[in-house]
């Protein structure tokens, strides 16, 4: 997790450890971009009320420092974050200002598996219809993207969370999970609009299953339903989504600044690459954050939200995903060719977004199927509750929270 001046950190790490089923399991990353003077109390730990919180505070908290002058924004804080990873299979992806309902780990761990599943299932099918067609495609031919795969699409579980209510100690969360799964509601990436950089705008709209699908679903209510779109503040998936390449966050001249638009980046590769999204079910909604973020100290960092260096990269950004190079509106392109271009995001950038997701970004439409998160009118099991939040396996494996 990326900290920028932020008193909200250590918070969030108490609560990441406390609130874990196995907190032993768990280590976080978090890259401290602070004032060498007036911020050593930011990265003090919080638990001197309880020696094993202090324990794991100092043997699972892994950290880089930055002087907060030097911040180039998210993506490259990101990068670093990812770099602190030490070979667990899972990774956890959340704001430095967040906090955790009880057993997180486990929850999420089950709606990944059920991911899992319903993929390897959805191949299986596919594989079964193919070869009644008579196209001599078999499951291990569809399950060829990625090495050992049992599915052709790598899950990752992501959504803007639930918002909490507070600060430090005082901070509360607005529900948590039964015994049976049942929770008021989870999120749902949907398309919201363009900001006046050209870059698409993502909402978190509250969505929860029909309570006659509820009380007769023989699937577990850990499944989790398809997303379209991708976000940092919760992204759990195995490691290998984050710190491997195409889709790792990346620390370079093009993503320098990017605020809006820095997961529209990761995500664009990440569907090139064989991954596809999923949005965790209310049973799973375990992670909270805080969209206010006035407890932030100083002055914003490169690369924030309204600043001249966020709206200039996002320029370049919309001009590639408008079918462009990079342009942004003034100088030379960013990219040389449309071979440099398919090189990081595939051969047609704008038609996966266009076609495949329900975006325009030249003409800057959205299709009702975006602005629902991929969920149907007439869907059958999904109903979307008032609120919107946010934009504008288990089995004892270990985890990185980055």
């Amino acid at each position: 997790m990326p900290s920028f001046r932020d008193p909200e950190t250590r918070w969030t790490l108490r609560s990441l450890f406390e609130n874990a089923e196995r907190p032993e399991r768990v280590a976080a990353g978090v890259v401290w971009q602070v004032e060498a003077r007036d911020d050593e109390d930011l990265m003090r730990p919080v638990g001197a009320d309880s020696p094993e919180l202090l324990s794991l505070y100092h043997s699972r908290v892994r950290s880089a420092r930055l002087a907060a002058a030097d911040a180039s924004g998210p993506c490259a804080a990101r990068a670093i974050a990812a770099s602190l990873w030490q070979g667990e299979e899972f990774f956890l992806s959340v704001d430095a200002h967040s906090r955790f309902a009880k057993g997180w780990d486990s929850k999420l761990s089950k709606a990944l598996a059920e991911a899992e599943r319903l993929e390897e299932e959805e191949a299986a099918a596919a594989a079964a219809a193919a070869a009644r067609a008579g196209e001599g495609r078999s499951a291990s031919a569809l399950a060829s993207r990625g090495e050992g795969s049992r599915f052709p699409f790598h899950p990752v579980l992501t959504s803007y969370p639930p918002s909490y209510e507070g600060e430090g100690p005082a901070a509360r969360i607005p529900f948590e999970a039964e015994e049976n799964g049942s929770a008021p509601f989870a999120t749902l990436l949907c398309a919201s609009r363009f900001g006046a950089e050209g870059v698409l705008r993502l909402v978190g709209k509250r969505w929860r299953r029909r309570e006659e699908k509820t009380k007769n679903a023989a699937s577990s209510p850990f499944a989790p339903i398809r997303s379209l779109f991708w976000a940092a503040g919760l992204s759990f998936s195995r490691a290998h989504f984050a710190v491997c390449a195409p889709t790792r966050y990346e620390s370079d001249a093009w993503t320098r600044g990017l605020f809006w638009g820095e997961e529209h980046d990761v995500a664009t590769r990440a569907l090139a690459a064989g991954y596809r999204f999923w949005a965790p079910p209310p049973a799973a909604a375990v992670v909270f954050t805080r969209y206010d973020r006035s407890q932030v100290r100083g002055a914003p960092p490169v690369g924030a939200r309204g600043s001249a260096e966020a709206a200039a990269a996002g320029k370049r950004l919309a001009a590639v995903f408008s079918g462009e190079n990079g342009r942004g509106g003034d100088g030379d392109p960013f990219f040389s060719s449309p071979s440099e271009v398919g090189a990081r995001y595939g051969p047609d950038v704008a038609g996966l977004w266009r076609e495949g997701l329900g975006v325009d970004w030249r003409a800057q439409r959205i299709d009702e199927r975006a602005r629902r998160g991929g969920v149907d009118k007439d869907d059958e099991e999904v109903e979307f509750c008032s609120g919107d939040e946010g934009g504008g396996g288990g089995g004892g494996e270990d985890f990185s929270v980055l």
